[in-house]
């Protein structure tokens, strides 16, 4: 096994010879019942996989100590496992992504990125109190570390402390270059909680622009529960231009008709949501041709 690996780059050859000579000593000593039991320095990948079985356990007794070298074969290592870890996380592959945490924490303790994926193994597997002290502890060690509170606000709001997750969110948007996440998540949990005005507070702060039908509709819906009927009607009607087929939003702008009491307007476009499909059009549509009036909910 020891001639699969390959010296570190930059390694002096009488270096490399010294350590495969050690983890050697490290390979008898186990083989014969004496595993190694103080303290061992970590200086290389190659030298760690070489004192390692197949199924990557070390060789040596739990009672042993390791320490790694601060150099740029370990630095590069410890990039390289962190972007495995990452993939394994994706994966869903926790058990093993949980291995490789425990190395990574290893070789550099207390490092922020290890502890959020930490964080957010014990959150996913609803280890909800381990994830809510790691997190704690990341963010009391850093306090500028705005994935560690948007990830506690995400915990927040699982256990129904969701005034809490807000300011955890406030705090995030307050410390993150990228905003646009934690704002979108800070309006959706407004507007779940009828936090209306909250909401578009927010929106017009942020000059948040939004481009999909669905989300017009949502932000138009908004508006006119706010009673601001004019910037509805500008949303919609803006849309429309873009999205003549839009089912969804012909049956939308019928019902702002409602609103308007603009006749022609409710029947054109509740007949033009009807014609493309919405159900809901179609139902308002009959009901307004057999009954001459609608219910709509305002």
């Amino acid at each position: 096994m020891l001639q699969q690996i390959t010296k570190p780059v930059g390694m002096k050859l009488s270096d490399w010879k010294l350590t495969r000579t050690k983890a050697e000593t490290i390979k008898d000593q186990h083989f014969t019942g004496q595993p190694w039991s103080t303290k061992l320095f970590i200086g290389s990948k190659s030298f760690y996989k070489m004192i390692t079985d197949e199924n990557g356990q070390l060789l040596i007794s739990d009672k042993a100590t390791l320490k790694f070298a601060k150099n740029k074969d370990i630095e590069n290592w410890f990039y390289e496992l962190l972007k495995n870890t990452r993939a394994k996380i994706q994966s869903n592959n926790f058990s093993s992504a949980i291995k490789s945490l425990d190395l990574l924490n290893k070789i550099k303790k207390n490092n922020k990125e290890v502890m959020l994926l930490g964080a957010y193994v014990k959150y996913t597997t609803n280890k909800n109190h381990e994830a809510w002290s790691l997190l704690c502890k990341t963010i009391a060690l850093f306090p500028m570390f705005d994935k560690a509170y948007f990830l506690r606000a995400q915990l927040l709001q699982k256990i129904g402390k969701t005034e809490q997750a807000l300011e955890d969110l406030s705090l995030c948007i307050n410390y993150s270059n990228e905003k646009s996440i934690p704002v979108s998540s800070t309006i959706k949990i407004l507007i779940q909680e009828n936090e209306n005005a909250r909401a578009l507070r927010m929106i017009e702060k942020h000059k948040i622009v939004f481009t999909g039908t669905s989300q017009i509709i949502k932000l138009a819906d908004l508006y006119l529960q706010m009673n601001k009927i004019t910037e509805a009607k500008d949303l919609l009607f803006n849309q429309l231009v873009k999205k003549q087929k839009s089912a969804d939003l012909h049956l939308a702008i019928g019902k702002l008709a409602v609103h308007l009491n603009q006749t022609e307007l409710i029947w054109k476009h509740l007949y033009q949501a009807k014609n493309l499909g919405n159900t809901e059009g179609a139902k308002l549509y009959t009901q307004l041709k057999n009954y001459g009036e609608l219910k709509v909910a305002a």
